[in-house]
């Protein structure tokens, strides 16, 4: 259950406001692994761009793992220097978090550089009436950075002075609506009956952050390349698709997330993304 303190916004969401998603692009030249047709996602990312422009999206944001050095500790520059072309071609401003793999060839200076990101995580932006926090759970329990190829990509913690900044920003928003971002999963580990690998390892300890502030917040985050949705204790946890699985642009997929007048907001899903209906609690 809620909070008895919960906060209820009063402002409501500008029409019309539109922000582009993509995540899991895994972009490499040559990679090919699994289900992961890693030289298929460059085609598959213009034709996202190309949606976005066509329906006026006035941001993107990006999910994370966008390249994939598929366990060699150094990115590819060739590959790297191709998805950055076509990044700079996005017909308005993306913002970018960190992915385990981007990470495997990057340290996070050397990400922040390359997708433009010129503040450290965690960050905020104001965007209309919406507020982006955007996290980093690139680390380890003991609070390391988990650049390199050394780690478990299970192995995902949210420092605790994230926890407190996430607090913090919060505590002071008067947004209608309240975006997460963070490429590996807050939401439940055991809601599907076993341990999900994907869920960060203080995830509850950032849930509860998030259910003692009364905001509406969606969260949104990568990582599971299938996609979910959870609805807990009214925070909306939505997982995308990843761009990279599958051949061909057949096995595409993206969303566009469509804010409403009434506080309610439409995820709309292209290729292989499910179109998703989210509304709050009135009280």
């Amino acid at each position: 259950m809620r909070r008895e303190n919960r906060r209820v916004a009063t402002a409501i969401l500008e029409p019309g406001m539109r922000i582009g998603l993509i995540t899991d692009i895994h972009y490499h030249r040559q990679i090919r692994y699994g289900n992961r047709h890693c030289p298929d996602s460059l085609a598959k990312l213009k034709a996202a761009l190309l949606v976005f422009r066509d329906q006026k999206v006035s941001l993107i944001a990006n999910l994370g793992d966008s390249i994939d050095c598929h366990g060699c500790d150094t990115a590819d520059a060739d590959s790297l220097a191709d998805l950055q072309c076509v990044l700079a071609t996005a017909p308005c401003p993306i913002v970018s978090v960190m992915g385990n793999h981007d990470l495997e060839g990057l340290d996070k200076r050397q990400f922040r550089q390359a997708f433009g990101m010129t503040e450290r995580y965690p960050g905020e932006q104001i965007f209309k009436d919406c507020r982006l926090l955007l996290l980093d759970a690139n680390f380890s329990a003991s609070g390391q950075d988990t650049c390199g190829t050394n780690w478990d990509w299970r192995e995902s913690f949210l420092l605790p002075s994230t926890l407190a900044w996430l607090a913090r920003q919060l505590a002071e928003s008067r947004q209608s609506l309240n975006l997460v971002l963070v490429h590996q999963n807050l939401h439940d580990r055991h809601a599907a009956g076993r341990e999900d690998p994907h869920v960060i390892c203080n995830a509850e300890a950032a849930r509860q952050v998030m259910e003692d502030s009364g905001c509406q917040i969606i969260v949104l985050q990568g990582h599971n390349h299938a996609g979910g949705r959870q609805d807990l204790n009214g925070i909306v946890y939505l997982t995308l698709r990843a761009m990279c699985e599958g051949p061909g642009l057949a096995n595409n997929a993206f969303a566009i997330l469509d804010t409403e007048s009434d506080g309610s907001a439409a995820l709309i899903g292209f290729g292989r993304q499910t179109d998703e209906t989210i509304r709050f609690p009135t009280c």
